[in-house]
């Protein structure tokens, strides 16, 4: 009796160990597959978080560039080349210094432009997407190269040259949040489709009549085309002018 409750004993122990051994293997098949959805799970909502911080910092404030020194070989830049297509060296040395990004450059012109514009707080939140989109024009007819569009020579004086109405300051040191914001919400969203222009593609002129009353319209205002204009409370502000043969 006791060999057999021995033998008995001992082959419920074998059984015993066996339903032990196949209930651990599925535990640590379990615990793998619940692992591998944790990290996935993380991976994903770290992404999200990326995303998330990345819009973010398209909405903050950019950096101000304000030391004497940067303004003053700025100026030195210019005055040595004031007919040379490297008039505006110095800005594109001190934003390369600084590692800016081409977005960030693009979206410093048009912001600059819109204060140089001289408008009211009303015309200068209308006047955004037309100059955004005559600068976004000549963007794609440059295939894309933003800075050759941006540092062009005398092209967006009234933002890079250094004079008293100029918005230079405005150029290196955006200031308004309202305007920056919507500035870069309408220069993502014109070139990534998102918003459909409202005027031509060949719209690659304005002018900004409220700028500066040292100045008188250049010639070409009465000969292209406009494409559309912002002005009420300050009278005429920006018109926007097509030109098809401009490269």
């Amino acid at each position: 009796m006791r060999l057999r409750s021995q033998g008995l004993a001992a082959g419920d122990l074998r059984c015993y160990h066996s339903r032990m051994s196949q209930f651990f293997v599925l535990v640590i098949v379990v615990f793998t597959a619940l692992s591998v959805v944790a990290e996935t799970a993380g991976s994903g909502q770290g992404a999200g978080l990326s995303s998330a911080s990345a819009a973010t910092g398209m909405s903050q404030m950019p950096r101000c560039f304000d030391e004497a020194k940067d303004l003053e070989e700025i100026q030195a830049v210019q005055k040595a080349n004031r007919k040379s297509a490297h008039k505006y060296d110095g800005y594109r040395k001190l934003f390369e210094k600084a590692a800016l990004s081409d977005d960030e450059i693009l979206s410093r012109l048009i912001y600059a432009e819109v204060v140089a514009g001289g408008c009211g707080k009303k015309d200068s939140l209308n006047a955004i997407t037309p100059i955004t989109e005559v600068i976004v024009n000549r963007v794609a007819k440059r295939g894309g190269d933003i800075r050759s569009v941006v540092f062009e020579r005398d092209q967006f004086a009234s933002s890079l040259n250094i004079y008293s109405e100029s918005a230079y300051e405005h150029f290196l040191c955006p200031k308004n949040s309202e305007i920056w914001q919507k500035v870069v919400q309408v220069a993502n969203d014109l070139r990534s489709g998102r918003q459909k222009a409202e005027m031509p593609t060949d719209t690659v002129h304005y002018y900004l009549f409220q700028h500066s009353t040292r100045f008188q319209p250049p010639g070409w205002t009465k000969t292209f085309s406009p494409s559309g204009q912002v002005g009420s409370e300050s009278g005429l502000c920006v018109v926007a002018y097509s030109n098809p043969q401009w490269k």
